[in-house]
């Protein structure tokens, strides 16, 4: 015979994390050093506001557009997303972040161009209730997808199963794709 004491549970308060963004002349950073002796000393440390250039732009496209490669042909392959790439996920409150690396190069532009907000939006359409955003990282060969009110108010408040999303990119890794076949003739490509 099994017993469990204390009975029903009690409701009780939680601490939820709430963001908020400052003017980054509102905050001043400061680093503690201890010295040999025991000494502690606070050093306030400045941060150079960075403006990018109408150079480095053009530098950047122009990089971008080098980058493009020739576009991959041959007959349409259904495999799972898992084989041409990796995913790791996590929570920004109550946003999913999913961040997903191709294999190789043209596996990335394939992705870019066949990887869409709209199809991410669709696969979790049972859990996610705000929009998707997708940025794209070209020198990584990465695309992010941030999936909003997806998990549930968050972590210290969802009442899911995975409230900071972090099996969610293993689920986005099950997503069936039809991929060019040439795309699969690498030793990077899981088969």
């Amino acid at each position: 015979m099994a017993v469990t004491a204390g009975g029903r549970p009690k409701p009780s308060m939680v601490v939820a994390y709430w963001p908020a963004l400052m003017h980054r002349s509102r905050i001043k950073a400061k680093v503690l050093t201890i010295d040999t002796s025991g000494d502690e000393n606070f050093h306030e440390i400045s941060f150079p506001i960075r403006v990018q250039s109408e150079q480095t732009e053009n530098d950047n496209q122009k990089v971008a557009s080098k980058l493009k490669k020739k576009r991959a042909n041959g007959a349409l392959k259904a495999v799972k997303l898992r084989q041409i790439c990796y995913a790791r996920s996590g929570d920004k409150g109550d946003t999913c972040n999913i961040g997903v690396l191709a294999r190789t190069p043209e596996i990335y532009d394939w992705i870019v161009d066949n990887l869409t907000e709209q199809k991410v939006k669709s696969f979790f359409k049972g859990i996610t209730f705000g929009k998707v955003i997708r940025y794209e990282l070209e020198n990584l060969h990465a695309l992010n997808f941030l999936l909003e009110g997806t998990l549930g108010g968050g972590g210290t408040t969802s009442l899911m199963v995975d409230p900071q999303g972090k099996t969610l990119s293993q689920a986005l890794l099950q997503m069936t794709v039809k991929v060019p076949s040439s795309l699969l003739q690498n030793k990077y490509i899981k088969s």
